[in-house]
This record gives structure tokens, sequence and C-alpha cells, in this order.
């Protein structure tokens, strides 16, 4: 055998790769039919129907090698055959072989061909006796043994932990940051997974991933609708022969799926069972080896494996010969579920997460094994790869910065295009992790950071955490400039500039230095440059009307390109204006999923949520409102370079109303990944017009210019433009509740938007003009002179010397211009492409139906077509749609006979007017978009065979159709009326995945299904003829009912239908059933959506609430005659206007509540009203000195108020430049507080305030201004919120000293103790260092004690409280302690008791007034007065008389601000006779001002 290796060459293609793995196996000894059904086995896992001898044989194969996903078809000829010599047709199915025996002269039928091998040997019996269960080695082994070991660093979990200390995730908090668990991980990804058994969703993108992506030919699978050939089962252990055919070939163990839990994984760790032992090889690494321990323990595994394999282990690691299992902490999510796969691994154990779900709900564990099981098969199936053993060790995955040693050791193979961190570097990244769960400095037991798991913002930005392009200041300054500033535009340029240096590859290039630059007026003008930009693929539906088409206006006024995406958009849009000009909401380019409106993400079908669905997107999409719609995958119908080549040749000349245009541009997105290029080559060979790579986004001017130095010709925006209409990133966008209308279809959200055109105008224009400027400096006068200029481009050595991890990047090959690699090739598009339009027969038809098209006589046209005849009828109808519009021509104007076997797309997007009648049969795609012509199809005259026994349409028929007729006097193969959104059909049998995802119109199926029908059917009716009575076990029930057919209007429906089938088709099938219907009714079974049948009901159940009134109504109007008319009119007009003025009192904005019983959060922001910090009666309050705020208990107003903050994907009020400065965590507490999880909230807002009691009180709130509720509503109560959970804290008796665990020797001093200080001294102190704080005052608290009153926040029950506890806490206050002033604490004596001295002052000297009348007695300073007062208050209760007293007196206060606010209340308090405040400002405006936009800290009065 050694000499036949390497029996695949790297090099080769995928079907170069099966010839040489045939070749072996037949080679060897294998009949060629057994290697092919070896390699490419038909999905049997889950197939209830399928014989068990053939099963056992599929999984005997298994045993031995993982099938070969991928290939669509090995090969095919084409022969042409008289029909009456046809003694049957038929198809292909998947998984089908046909073989044929030129010595025997025989063909051979799947079934025998099968039977013949599944009979060959005991298949069933071997897998009997051989196949390992996991439950059979589970119970080999002792319970006692399988117990779950401790995890290091925990806290045991005990039921008599009262107060559940160490349960949930605080007695795991070490191993979790150790091995970079963060709470986002926890409350978005995991619990999620684990409460609903399906993964959370999210939006705007995660710009993370980096697995490869199918496209094109070998295209995603849905693994959702279509989970009936994917299959998460996998043979593990040590591999057989290939070559030889034995029972022992499949002694391996079973696994259900890759993750194992707790107690297997302890099994196998401990079996010995039937010959089958493991190895246990331990990871981990002492910290004290340092950067070097991650290297050398690698290669102390891998010896150790090989020791291992020696001796005769069974399940190990790294070897094609044993198993790997991973036991990790590490991997929690699918991510890394699935690249530990993709890299080789057989099965995981991820028991640190499973001790932390375990932790919070035993049975959740379950969950969130289905969950991530789910979400494998998601990512498996995005390769199009079905099952889990062909998607084990095949590295589908691009590396991105890892170093070539890294890659060679770890991840041979693995594309690596830039190269990047070494082992030692990797390690660093691990002890630092390690520090902070075992840190040298210990945290104080129950303090919140001891309780606390890093939260970084990977998902929702957070403050000093992760990166994001987006961040709040970029947005905030983006919008500024959207008024046409161009300096808040520079502001926001610079910033994103350097935002890119942090977050992309291309922040780390620069642009040359050049000696010719070009003045800027030769520079083309941005008028010009503009045009090459366009908006990003952002659907109808998944945004508002209102954004769609505001960005679609400003596009087509720069003469730039917007995008409908795959939603499409209003038929009204399309509409010329009254004048003949295009439609300004027209866009230019029309977005579709495989050749139909109405989808989404490709790779598992995008999803609209039904009550994101309403009545104009179901005119758009044609569908039914409340209906949640799916979108197909691309693999319905592209297979091949082939299948783009007819989808591009029918998008050209289709009858989208009246858009159809035969100059259009066809451009395929590609994912942006290793070897993309050669794809490209394949799609533009298939006449492709443009690529559009999909990428990360390219906001800023130096991108633009980086883009075209590495080629791109157009550039595409989608974030940005976004955000100049208004977003702010909520990523929200499933939840319908976007509060600004950018991503909702909520008719009250909708009245929000404030998006103008001329926003995104000024966007693009001043891009533009910043790009010019590049291209002056550059010396280039036009962008085209740029395009494929790489070496214009170089790295930037300034940002590398900053990272470690950069310094190692190489982009050499990124940079190397393509005219160095081929001189002679074009840098950008100069050739067109030739469709080879002229010779379609359409040309003909054209010239043959002129009389209809121009006259609007009837026409009838025989002519003969083969398959090499494209789109029939495609062309003709873009000719009546140029003409009539959407209307057409009247039905059967234009009748066209057809003879022979027609080409792909028969009918594809065939118009009103026109009826294609085909003799013979056709291949795929017949009625593609089908617009409203009628197609009919039945086998040659002459022909012997059974109609319905036989195939006459081949693959995807009716895929997106959307209204006509279809007539197929015979069976169809797979995926029949898929997607159909309104065509009406009948067809005799039809092949697997029959009407799925279909929406709207009716199917009669006259005959057989295959499997998975109605799979993702959410809209509409199909009629199954069950003759055989197996129906139910192939239809897909998860989102239909199988009724029956006993509505006189389904009656009606069906008699019709099977009438119109016979009288044009000539079906005998369809006489039967007409000359016995009432008897065959019976067998007729009706698959009934049942969203669709509730929608129903509820329109019904509306009609007839309609239909009474009216009849109500009508018996009034009786009633009216039959007594005094014209009394009863004057009572009637009366009562009329009484309503009318009623109405008008009601039409007033409705209060919204601020306390109910239960409050919900979805949608709490729009059902609930802000209810703000409450106060006492005035009349009491201004008697006494006591705090002026009511005490805020926890309950149903805080649980309203906390229900109404949006948790932000980006929240304003967590930022420092115009939200709360010290970053405090607010969706996080708000969120526990809705949850009435109250000490986590603590835990949350102790983690960046120190004091929350105090700024609660007296913080003038930044974050409740910068509040993105604030745009369109009242703010969260942001500081109620804060100030009752640090409240109900000390009432709780949560808040007590807790001083540090260890002292650190170092000395600090603190000069001032106000809130700087006191700060500055708890940080300092829980680290273990001695801190003393110096106050010149004779009370510690600064500001808080003497410069806010009394009635603001109460100096003993407030601030000496919390002064108190840092005294028990071990920090030290010396009062009256004049620094530098006094000996005792001169600036000397200090330094040389402490190692570091703090300085925390704040200004004693006030700012005077040189006025007139200033020296006069009785004028004072704020602060004589308020210090005064309180100290007087505290000592004495103002007893002493040692304080200004306003009693009695005439007080003015000059300055409107806080500390005038502090007077104006002393000076009540005292009783003085009047008083008057002077303000040098104009009195704030109500509302905010042009010039106070939003997020700004609100100046209003």
């Amino acid at each position: 055998m050694k000499k036949l290796f390497p029996i695949v060459d790297a090099s080769s293609s995928d079907s170069g790769a099966f010839d040489c793995v045939l070749e072996v196996l037949v080679r060897a000894g294998r009949s060629l039919p057994e290697a092919m059904m070896m390699m490419i086995l038909e999905a049997w896992q889950n197939n209830k129907n399928m014989d068990p001898h053939r099963k056992a044989l599929y999984e005997y194969f298994s045993a031995l090698m993982e099938p070969w996903d991928g290939p669509a078809l090995i090969s095919f000829g084409v022969v042409d055959i008289p029909p009456k010599d046809v003694l049957k047709k038929g198809r292909l199915n998947p998984g089908m072989m046909l073989l044929v025996d030129f010595e025997k002269h025989i063909v051979v039928d799947d079934d025998e061909l099968k039977e013949q091998y599944s009979l060959a040997r005991p298949y069933g019996k071997w897998l009997e006796r051989q196949k390992i269960q996991l439950n059979d080695i589970v119970d080999s082994v002792q319970e006692s043994e399988r117990a779950t070991p401790a995890i290091a660093g925990t806290m045991p979990a005990s039921n008599n932990d009262d107060n559940l200390e160490n349960m949930g995730i605080h007695g795991l908090l070490a191993p979790l940051k150790a091995f970079g668990y963060i709470a986002e991980a926890l409350e978005m990804l995991l619990l999620p997974m684990a409460k609903d058994g399906i993964e959370a969703l999210g939006s705007m993108g995660n710009d993370t991933p980096l697995q490869m992506f199918a496209q094109v030919t070998n295209p995603p699978i849905d693994p959702i609708r279509e989970k009936i050939v994917t299959s998460m089962e996998c043979m593990i252990g040590p591999e057989g022969d290939l070559t030889e055919t034995t029972e022992e070939q499949c002694h391996r163990l079973l696994l259900k799926g890759p993750l194992l839990s707790i107690e297997e994984i302890e099994a196998i760790k401990k079996m010995n069972y039937r010959g089958w032992r493991s190895k246990v090889l331990d990871i981990t690494y002492s910290k004290y080896h340092g950067r070097k321990g991650l290297e050398e323990t690698l290669n102390r595994i891998c010896a150790e494996a090989q020791d291992a394999i020696k001796d005769g282990y069974s399940l190990l690691v790294l070897s094609d010969r044993v198993g790997l299992i991973v036991e990790s902490v590490e991997p929690r999510e699918v991510h890394h579920f699935f690249t530990l796969v993709g890299f080789g691994a057989d099965a995981i154990c991820p028991y640190l997460a499973i001790e932390a779900i375990w932790r919070l709900q035993n049975e959740l564990v379950k969950k969130y094994f289905k969950s991530s099981n789910y979400g494998m098969m998601k990512v498996l199936s995005k390769m199009g790869i079905s099952t889990l053993a062909s998607y084990k060790g095949a590295q589908i995955f691009e590396a991105l910065g890892l170093s070539s040693e890294v890659i060679e050791k770890c991840f041979a193979g693995a594309p690596s295009r830039v190269k990047g961190a070494t082992f030692e570097m990797l390690a660093r990244d691990a002890l630092h992790l390690y520090e902070l769960a075992f840190s040298s400095r210990a945290f104080t037991l129950g303090s919140a950071e001891a309780v606390a798991l890093p939260n970084p913002g990977d998902y929702h930005w957070r403050k000093g955490g992760e990166v994001h392009l987006n961040d709040p200041l970029a947005i905030a300054n983006l919008q500024a400039a959207m008024s046409n500033s161009v300096a808040a535009y520079k502001e926001y340029a610079k910033h994103i500039h350097e935002l890119n240096k942090i977050c992309n590859l291309r922040g780390m290039l620069k642009f040359k230095e050049v000696e010719v630059k070009v003045p800027l007026d030769e520079v083309e003008p941005a008028s010009e440059i503009v045009k090459q930009f366009s908006t990003g693929a952002m659907s109808y539906g998944s945004i508002s009307l209102e954004a769609h088409t505001t960005l679609t206006i400003a596009m087509n006024a720069i003469g730039g390109k917007s995008n409908t995406s795959e939603g499409g958009e209003q038929p009204s849009r399309m509409k010329p204006l009254p004048n003949g000009s295009r439609n300004p909401e027209r866009s230019a380019i029309k977005q579709v999923a495989s050749g139909r409106f109405g989808g989404a993400k490709p790779g598992e079908g995008g999803e609209l949520p039904g009550h994101k669905v309403i009545e104009d997107i179901i005119v758009t999409r044609n569908s039914t409102a409340g209906l949640g719609l799916i979108s197909p995958p691309p693999h319905h119908d592209i297979y091949s370079i082939e299948d783009l080549f007819i989808l591009f040749f029918s998008f050209l000349f289709q009858s989208w109303f009246m858009n159809s245009n035969p100059r259009a541009r066809i451009s395929v997105k590609l994912v942006s990944e290793a070897e993309v290029g050669v794809i490209a080559s394949g799609v533009v060979k298939g006449h492709a017009h443009t690529i559009t790579p999909c990428a990360r986004p390219w906001p800023s001017f130096p991108n633009v210019a980086i883009a075209a130095f590495l080629g791109a010709e157009e550039f595409g925006f989608s974030t940005a433009p976004l955000i100049t209409m208004g977003c702010i990133m909520m990523r929200k966008c499933p939840k319908n509740t976007y509060p600004v209308d950018i991503a909702t279809q909520d008719p009250v959200l909708r009245k929000k938007f404030s998006g103008e055109p001329e926003h995104v105008i000024n966007f693009f224009f001043m891009l533009a003009e910043e790009v010019r400027q590049i291209m002056s400096q550059l010396g280039f006068r036009t962008l085209n002179e740029m395009i494929g200029r790489s070496d214009m481009l170089e790295v930037d050595k300034e940002i590398l010397s900053d990272n470690e991890k950069l310094q190692n990047i190489d982009l050499s090959l990124l940079l190397r211009p393509a005219a160095d690699i081929r001189p002679e090739a074009a840098q950008y598009c100069i050739q067109k492409q030739d469709h080879g339009l002229d010779m379609a027969l359409d040309q003909k038809l054209i010239e043959l139906s002129k009389p209809a098209l121009e006259k609007g006589l009837p026409v009838y046209i025989e002519i003969p077509t083969h398959n090499v005849d494209r789109a029939v009828g495609t062309m003709l109808s873009h000719e009546v749609t140029k003409r009539y519009h959407l209307a057409g021509l009247p039905a059967g104007m234009i009748h066209i006979k057809l003879f022979g076997s027609a080409g792909q797309s028969l009918g594809a997007f065939l118009c009103h007017g026109i009826t294609l009648e085909l003799e013979g049969d056709s291949n795929d795609y017949v009625g593609k978009g089908l617009s409203g012509g009628r197609i009919v199809v039945y086998p040659p005259k002459g022909s012997h065979f059974d109609p319905k026994e036989n195939v006459v349409i081949g693959n995807v028929a009716l895929y997106g159709a959307i209204i006509g007729e279809a007539y197929f006097n015979g069976t169809a193969e797979e995926r029949f009326c898929v997607r159909n959104s309104g065509a009406k059909t009948v067809v005799e049998g039809v092949g697997d995945h029959g009407c799925e995802y279909m929406t709207g119109g009716t199917v009669v199926v006259l005959g057989k299904t295959g499997r998975y029908f109605a799979a993702g059917m959410s809209g509409d009716i199909a009629y199954v003829f069950d003759l055989d009575g197996k129906f139910q076990s192939r239809c897909n029930p998860e989102l239909v009912d199988l009724d029956k057919v006993e509505e006189e209007e389904d009656i009606f429906t069906l008699r019709t239908m099977s009438q119109q089938h016979q009288r044009h088709t000539n079906s005998q099938l369809a006489r039967e059933v007409v000359a016995d219907f009432e008897n065959l009714l019976p067998q007729f079974i009706k698959v009934f959506p049942r969203d669709y049948k509730r929608v129903l009901a509820k329109m019904k159940d509306e009609e007839a609430s309609k239909e009474a009134l009216e009849r109500a109504e009508n018996e009034d109007e009786v009633e009216l005659v039959e007594k005094d008319a014209f009394e009863q009119l004057k009572k009637l007009a009366a009562a009329s206007l009484n309503e009318k003025a009623s109405q008008k009192v009601e039409a007033e904005p409705v209060k919204k509540p601020t306390q109910v019983s239960d409050a919900v959060k979805n949608r709490g922001f729009i059902a609930y009203d802000r209810e703000g910090v409450q106060y006492r009666d005035p009349n009491v309050r201004m008697n006494v000195w006591k705090e002026v705020m009511e005490e805020s208990r926890p309950g149903p107003v805080l649980k309203i108020q906390s229900a109404r903050c949006m948790d932000c994907g980006t929240p304003f009020c967590h930022q420092e430049n115009s939200g709360c400065p010290p970053g405090n965590k607010i969706p996080e507490f708000n969120e526990l507080v809705y949850q009435n999880r109250w000490r986590e909230a603590l835990d949350r807002l102790l983690e960046t305030n120190n004091f929350p009691e105090f700024t609660g009180r007296v913080c003038p709130a930044p974050c409740e201004g910068s509040c993105v509720l604030g745009i369109i509503e009242n703010p969260v109560s942001i500081k109620r919120i804060e100030c009752s959970i640090i409240d109900k804290a000390f009432e709780e008796g949560w808040m007590v000293p807790r001083p540090p665990l260890k002292r650190t020797g170092k000395n600090i001093a603190i000069i001032g103790s106000g809130p700087a200080g006191l700060a500055t001294a708890d940080q300092l102190n829980r680290t273990g260092h001695s801190v003393t704080v110096y106050e010149r005052a004779d009370r510690i608290g600064g500001l808080m004690m003497y410069g806010v009153p009394n009635m603001k926040t109460d100096k003993v029950n407030i601030v000496q409280r919390r002064v108190n506890i840092m005294a028990d806490e071990g920090v030290k206050f010396v009062v009256n302690a004049d620094v530098g002033v006094d000996p005792s604490y001169s600036l000397d004596r200090l330094l040389e008791d402490n190692d570091a001295i703090v300085l925390a002052v704040g200004a004693t000297k006030p700012r005077d007034l040189a006025v007139p009348g200033r020296q006069l007695s009785g004028v004072h300073f704020a602060m004589e007065l308020l210090h005064a007062n309180t100290k007087s208050l505290l000592d004495s209760n103002l007893r002493d008389g040692h304080y200004i007293s306003a009693k009695g007196k005439k007080v003015v206060v000059i300055g409107g601000g806080d500390t005038g606010t502090d007077c104006i209340g002393t000076s009540i308090r005292h009783g003085c006779s009047s008083i008057v405040n002077l303000e040098l400002l104009p009195r704030p405006p109500q509302t905010r001002a042009p010039g106070n936009s939003w997020p700004q800290t609100t100046k209003m009065y």
C-alpha cells in the first residue's frame, strides 16, 4: 500500500481526488458499483422508509470511511431517442445509481442493484455483534468511578449553601476567568441555548468567524427544513482496512453527536471494554514554564501519544488509527466545537460549560447539547456537507494571524496568508487569563471584583472592552456631520481611522509618499466619484419602508446605486413618474437569491419573523400578513457554473414588472476567503459582469482608496448610510422594536423616523472629497488610475511596533500587484460579456409574435425546441412587459406549441398573455418566477409509457413563481414549487422536497410525492392524492396539518383544477379522477400550514364581526323608517356630533402607565412611561433638612422602569463622552433589576462605581441625557434605579466591610477626602495598600460633606456611613490636617512616611465678580453659606448660630446652576422673606435645541 501513497494529490480538484480514491477501491478488488455506493451514500440515517438491509449496508460502509459529501452528479450523457422507443422516463434521485451492463445488455434498476449488494453479506448481524454503543461503555464502568471530578479553583456546590453563594457561577468564577469566559458569552450564548434549546438570534453581524463558506459548485444545505439528509452521528475509534470487507471492520464506537457529558467522558477515561482502552494525556502545564510552556507541552503530548498508540490504546489523540476525545474547560460555543471537530476531534466534553449550566438548572444541560448539535449542523451545512463524519478533520478553515510554525505544527494544510502570532505570544494570552483568575492580588471575598466575570463587550459595546468600528463616538460624530458639518465629519473620519488600525488588517497599511502630486482641481470631481458608490443589500422587511426608500432616493440623486436586497420593493416604486422620468424610489440594483424575491442569508435560509410581515410587505413578497417568511438557501437551483449561466441568462430578460433591461449587469456575491479568485474566475466564465466580495465594513475615506489599490472598482456601504439616517446599532432588528424606525415595521415606531436623503448624500460627498484629497496627494487624477495599484501601499511599521502579535504579520502576498504576476492583464473591466442572446430561440418567437405585440392580435406558433434552448419565452415576456407593463396581454393572446426536449428554465418569468405548450419534456427550472403566463407539458404523442409513472420535467420547477398556471402530464423531479408564492399547478407526482418554503398559490399532486414534502411551507394549500396511504410518512409535519378535503371551497378548487389539467394536457389520470371524483375524494389530503390556517381563521372572525355590525346597522335603519324619521335623524345627528367631540378629546396622547402588576420587557419602552425620582411634598420638605427624595423600594414601579431599558447594542448611556463618566454598566444592572436579581445588580453596579449612594443622589445623570430612548421618548430612569439598588443593598445588609486579604506593604497618602479622594482610597485599599486620607476640614467627605447640602445627601446616614465602612476596611482618616501649612503634615514628612502621594484636592478659592456693590455687607460666596450651614447643622442642629442665616431676609442668588439651587433651598429652609434667582444665560428651551442634539447632555428647562 505504501507504494500507492499519496493516493490523492493535494493539488487536484474535488473530482480528481474522487477519481483517485475510486480507482484505489476498484483496484483493491471492490466492484465499481460497490465502490460508488461506499463513497456516495444515500442519506440513510433519517430515512424511516429505507429497507433495513440497505440501511445496514450503508452503516457498515460508514464505519470504513466518511461519505464523499459534495458531488451533485458524477457523469451523464445525452442521446436522442425517438419517443415511440422510450419505455420509461425517470430521474436519478439523490444517491441513486443507474448501471448499464454492456455484457448482459441490461439496465440494472437502482433498487435491484442495492438489494444485490445489501444481501451479499450479513451486514446487520455484523453491526449487531461489533458496533459499540456509548451506553455500553458507561454501563461497563461502576457508578462510583463515573463521579464528576472537582474542577480546580471551584467552590463546591452544596445543598446546605443557604445563601447560594457557591451556586450559579459564583463558585466557578476562577476557572471561568482562567479560560476566557465572559459575561456576554453566558448571558447571550450559553444560557439561551440551555434555556430554549436553540441558538440565540443576533443582528448587525459579528465580524469574527473565519470558517470557509460553500459557494456555487458545492452549495449550502438548509439544516432546518432538510434535516432528513443531515446527521450528527459518527463512528470513532480504530479504523479498518478500506480494501477488506470483514466483520471486524465495524468494531467501532458509535456516537450520536460529538458532545459528551461528564459521566460519559469519565466512563471513557476509565473503560476496559471489549478490548478498548483509553489513554488520558494531560494537556495542561505549569505557569512557571512561562511563555515557552505551550510549545514544550505540545511536544510532550505528541511524544506521549505515539507511545500510547504503540501500547495498543484505542482512544487517544491525533491519529487515523485511534480516536481523539477532547476533555477541556475551554470549548463552550458552537464555533469552538466545530473548530475542534474540523481539525480532527472525535468527541468533546466541555465540562466547565456543563458545570456552569448544571449549577443553574440540571435539566438544561440536555437542551444545551441539543442546541449545540443543531448549531454545528448549521455550520457544516454551510459547506454543503450533510454529515458530521464528512466534516470531521476536513480543516475547512482559513487561519488568520497565526505564524508559520504554529500552522505547520498544529494546523498543517490550513491556508494562512498573513502569518502572525507565535507559540510564545499565544502562551502569553493564556498566562494573562490565568492571572485574571488566580491573581497575585487576591480580591476580597464577596467584593464586586471577586464575583464578577469580565464583560469586554464582544457583542454589545462596552467601555474599555473590545473595540467596535461603530462605537458611540463614531456614531455620534457621523450623525452630527449629516447636517453638512465638515468639522464633525472630520472628527468622525479621524476616529474611524484610528479604530481601523485596531480592528482590521487594512488598518496596518499606509500610503507611500510620492514626489509628484496632482493639483486638487485636476482630480475628478466628487460628483463622478460618488457614482461608483452603492448601498448594501438591506431588504425591505428587515429595515423599514422609510429607511429603504430614503437610501434609494439618495443614491439615485447622486448617480450611485441602491440595492433592493432580496425583499424586493413595492410595484409602485417601479412605475415611472407622470412625466415619464425614472421614479426616484426605484432601486438600481435588484438583488435576488437564486432567482426570486423573499430571501435573506445564504447557507441556512434567512427568516423574516411573522410580526414584521405587514400588509405592504405581503404585496412585495407575495405572501400573507403575519406569516413568517423563510428564505431557501441557494442550493435549490445552483449546483454549477452552468446553473449560474442559465440564471444570468434568465435575468437579462426577466419580466419583473417594467424593469426588464437586457443591458443590465449581473453581479455575484462571493465570500472573501482563500481561493475565492478561482471561484470568481468560474463565475465570470458563467458570464457574470461583476464580482462582489463580501467582507467587513469599509466605512471611511482611506479604506476607499485602499480598496481601489487592491483592485476594487466600485464600493458598497451598508452600516454607515444607516447610521446617517439615525441608526444607533441597537442590534435588536429581529425583535421589531427598533426605536428610531430603521429596522422595524411597528407603525408606532415608524413614525419616529427622522432620516433624510440629504443626510446620506452629505455623507457620500464628504467621503468623496476626502478621497479626492488622497488622490491629489498620491498623484492620481481618476479612481480608475488607482485600481490594482497595490504598490502604492505599505505596512505602517509604527502600528506594528505597538503590538507584539502584529510584528510577525506578513502582508506581502496581499500587496503584490497583479501587474507583476500578469503584466499583460487589464487592471479593471475593459471588455463586455457576450451572452449569445442573438442566437436565442426567443428572437424567432419575438418576430413571429409581432402581431400580438404591436396590434393586439392573437398568435399561434408551432416550433421545435432542443435542450440548448434556454429560458424559452423569457425574452418574449420582456417584450410584452416593456409594452404592457404588469398587466401583460389578455390570456392566451400568444400561444406557442413546442416539440422536443426543452432546455433549462422553460418559461422562466413568463408573463400574462403567453401560453407555452410543450409536447415532450423539459430540463430543470420550468416556470421559475412564473409571472402570469401558462405552461403546459405532456409526453409526445406516440409514446407508450404511463405519464404518471414517468418524469416530464426536471428539478426546481416553478421556483419562486408569483402568479400563473402550470399543468404537467407526468411527474416532476426534486424541489417542485419551492417558494411558490402564487401560481396554480397540477402535476402527477413529485420528487423530494416538494412545496418547500411555499407561501402562496395552489398545488395539486395527482400521485406520489418524495420525502420531506411541505418543509418550511407557510402559506396557501396543497392537495395530494394519497393513493398508497404513505403520504403522511413522506411529509414534514413541522409547519403543516394534514386535513381531509371537506370544505366546499376546497372541493370546488380541487375539482376545477383537475378538470383544467385534463383539458390542457388530455391526462388519462385526470380523466379518471374527474370521472370518479366523489369516490376518490377521501383519498385526497389537504396540506394546510398551521400559521396560514390561524391567519385565515382570524380573518374569517373579523369578517363575521364586520357582517354582524352591518346587519345591526341595517336593522337600525329599518327601525328608523318605522318611527318619526325626522326626529330620529336629529337625534342621530346630535349623537354623531357628540361622538366626534369625544373623538377629538381621545385624539390627545393617552398617558402611558407607570405602574402595572407585571411589566413586560418586550416593547416596554413603548408601553410604559417614565417615572423618575420622586420628591416629598414641598410644603413638608421645605421645613426640614432631611433628603428631599422619596425612598424607592423594589416593586412594580422599578420593574416597569427597568423594563423600559432596551439593552442597546451600543449603549450611549455607558460611554464617557456624553454619558456616564465612570462607565456604569447600565443596561446590565437594569436587566438584573427587571429580573428581580438585585444582588447581582449590586455587583454589576459596584464593578464601576465606588459610591453609587452618592451618584444616585447628586449626579446630574448625563447617562439619561444620552439614553437612546431619549431620542423618541422620555429616557429610562437610570438614576432612580441606581439609587434603589444601593439603598436596597444597605437595607439587606449586603454592604459590609471587606478588608483586603493581604497587604502589599506599600503606604499611600491621599490628600483630600472628596469623592475623588475617597474613590482613590477605596481602590488602592482593595489592592492591599495601606491608605491614609488627609482632610483639612473637621469631617471626612469634602464636597459630599460640606459642599452638598443635607437635603440632597444625608451626611450621617449616607456619607458618614460609607466613611465608617472604609475605616473598618482599613483606610485611615486624618481630619483637620492642613497639608503644606501645618508642620505636622508637611510634604517632606508625607514623602518620608509613604511610598506615593495622591493629590485629590479641589479649589477653595471662589471666582469673584468685579461689580459695583460687591464690597457691601451681606454679599457672600455660596460655599461660605453652604459649608457653615452644614457644619452647624451637624454640630448643633443650627442651635450654635455659627452659620449665615437668611431668616426674614430678601435673598438674591446669582447663578442658576446646582450650587445656586443649593443656596435657594438653604435660604428657604432658613425662612427668608423672598428670594430671586439671577442667571446670566437665557432660559433653556423646553425641548432640545438644535445645537444640543442627542446624545449630548440635555440642556432643557
